[in-house]
């Protein structure tokens, strides 16, 4: 892959920093985001330019020393991985990846708050972020400031883990008890209910202890000030035209209105219905069988006289009609 960096270059803390570019190629997806820094800092060497310095340690995800932020977000886009586990595979040919160093983002904001006059504030609260969740931790402001948010990060660490693992207790015990009702069937299947019960309570605190651990440690390694960006601007959606509703109950009867109206329609079925009576009109009179009647052919017009079951399959066959 062939890559366009946008690193962010300070000599030192009272240097000015900016933003310096740099392209590389043929950078494997199987790199992790670490070994495409040593490829990059082999070539900055050999052209006579200072290494980017970064922080790193083990390398394997255990420490968290390797802290960048990588197009915006904290040990960049993948999720539950430090920088140092990040691959390469996760961006694609020719994109353009922004490289910036961790920045102490809260304490402007404390040392503003202190300075500021007629300030009465003891404790506040800061918002903090992982990109999926918001906590909020509270801290001693005058603390935070002496310490140049020191003090803040501790409170962050222990307030952080403290409300991840009290929203995870509270989910464990909800399953608890629904493992509790769930074994008593187990008699059935002739089971000890008491051993089931033992069993699957170990396998749910060793399942949420470890779900636990992720939470509180992707917490902690990319949590920080919540900002706002023009891309996260939206257009509000538009109010729902409010419906008509009947929100009147139908009236309940008392019992003994409820006995009379069943009387009604029993009452009413009692009755014997009217029978309608249809009126068949024929346009002609009925003829008998041993009538006789004039018959006429017609193609021949010949006529003549016979009874009128003789005549009636001559009629049938439609050579015949009857004249009078």
């Amino acid at each position: 892959m062939n890559l366009t960096l946008k690193i962010w270059r300070q000599a030192n803390a009272d240097a000015k920093g900016k933003i310096e570019t740099y392209q590389i190629s043929e950078v494997s997806p199987d790199m992790s985001f670490l070994e495409m820094m040593d490829v990059l800092n082999e070539e900055l060497i050999e052209k006579g330019i200072d290494p980017v310095a970064f922080d790193h340690d083990c390398r394997e995800g255990i420490c968290g020393m390797c802290s960048m932020f990588i197009n915006g977000e904290a040990h960049g886009p993948d999720r539950l991985v430090t920088t140092c586990q990040l691959h390469m595979r996760k961006f694609k040919d020719g994109d353009t990846i922004t490289i910036e160093p961790f920045r102490a983002q809260a304490f402007p904001v404390i040392k503003d708050v202190y300075e500021r006059p007629g300030n009465t504030f003891e404790r506040i609260v800061v918002p903090f972020t992982d990109g999926v969740k918001s906590l909020n931790v509270v801290t001693n402001l005058k603390d935070a400031y002496d310490s140049k948010g020191k003090n803040l990060i501790e409170d962050f660490e222990r307030n952080i883990t403290l409300a991840l693992i009290d929203d995870a207790w509270k989910v464990h015990l909800r399953k608890m008890d629904e493992l509790k009702q769930s074994v008593q069937l187990a008699v059935h299947e002739q089971k000890d209910p008491l051993l089931i019960y033992k069993f699957e309570a170990f396998e749910l605190f060793k399942s949420m202890l470890n779900k636990l651990n992720k939470e509180v440690l992707s917490f902690l390694i990319k949590g920080s000030l919540p900002s706002q960006s023009s891309s996260t601007i939206q257009e509000a959606k538009r109010p729902r035209s409010k419906q008509k509703l009947n929100i009147s109950k139908d009236e309940v009867l008392n019992t003994e209105e409820m006995a009379q109206r069943n009387r009604q329609v029993g009452a009413g079925a009692s009755q014997p219905q009217r029978q309608i009576i249809e009126t068949i009109t024929r346009e002609q009179p009925r003829i008998g069988r041993n009538e006789k009647v004039t018959i006429k052919n017609v193609t021949s017009g010949e006529t003549k006289t016979v009874k009128f079951k003789q005549a009636e399959p001559l009629i049938k066959q439609g050579s015949w009609v009857i004249s009078s």
